[in-house]
């Protein structure tokens, strides 16, 4: 059985709307960085000070959740296949803007072989880098604890995820805008709806403080304060 990917569909940009969750609209003045939602998974409207009434076309949002369990065993990959199979078979239909991953990409971030299970998963999305540099759709993907070599263990090697998903992955693609110092939160830009979006990808339990730039959240702080007429979207494993 396919199993389709969590989607939110922004329909009037004034909402996210969600499919298969409780619904939820984050409004914030998105000068300051405030605190983020956690418990899996993040997804912060920053930056509209007023309900936006005019209509847009329908367009998706799609959040890929925690594929750690499908890559540990090779019995179960074909379900994380399935979703970045859906997605490129869906683009037209759903119109698909932006994906993001909510982080866990893998059980053990000490394996290669899980590493190189899900770096074959998200090569869907890349479709054919010879005749389109930019990919299939513009994409994130935000490192969980298990993304860590040693689960929930901030001070063990983070090797692997920048091997495979750091700032060398999206060379030369046009919507992505750079990544923190330590390659593990980084940023993309993407229009839809006739908006132009400003997408934060950070790591699991970003530290630091929003005033000094050598942190991640500070870094984050920083990108917003780059792009500061455009509505935000945060994702982040846990924070």
């Amino acid at each position: 059985m396919t199993r389709e990917p969590m989607t939110r569909e922004p329909t009037d940009g004034s909402e996210t709307r969600t499919s298969g969750a409780s619904r939820s609209r984050l409004l914030f003045d998105r000068r300051t960085f405030l605190k983020l939602s956690g418990g899996g998974a993040a997804f912060s409207w920053l930056g509209a000070s007023k309900r936006v009434s005019a209509q847009t076309e329908h367009w998706t949002l799609v959040a890929l959740p925690d594929t750690q369990k499908y890559v540990a065993r090779s019995s179960l990959l074909s379900y994380a296949q399935d979703q970045t199979n859906w997605i490129a078979d869906n683009l037209r239909s759903e119109n698909i803007a932006f994906v993001a991953h909510e982080g866990d990409l893998v059980d053990d971030g000490a394996s290669l072989t899980q590493w190189n299970r899900i770096d074959g998963v998200m090569d869907t999305l890349d479709g054919d880098r010879d005749s389109n540099p930019d990919g299939l759709v513009p994409y994130a993907t935000s490192p969980g604890d298990h993304d860590w070599a040693v689960e929930e263990d901030r001070s063990s090697s983070t090797e692997n995820y920048r091997r495979f998903f750091g700032r060398a992955r999206y060379v030369g693609r046009s919507w992505f805008g750079g990544s923190a110092p330590n390659d593990l939160s980084q940023y993309q830009l993407f229009s839809a709806g006739g908006f132009d979006f400003l997408h934060i990808g950070l790591e699991w339990e970003a530290p630091g403080d929003a005033a000094a730039e050598n942190t991640p959240l500070g870094w984050a702080q920083s990108v917003m304060d780059q792009y500061p007429e455009r509505p935000t979207i945060i994702t982040t494993h846990s924070y």
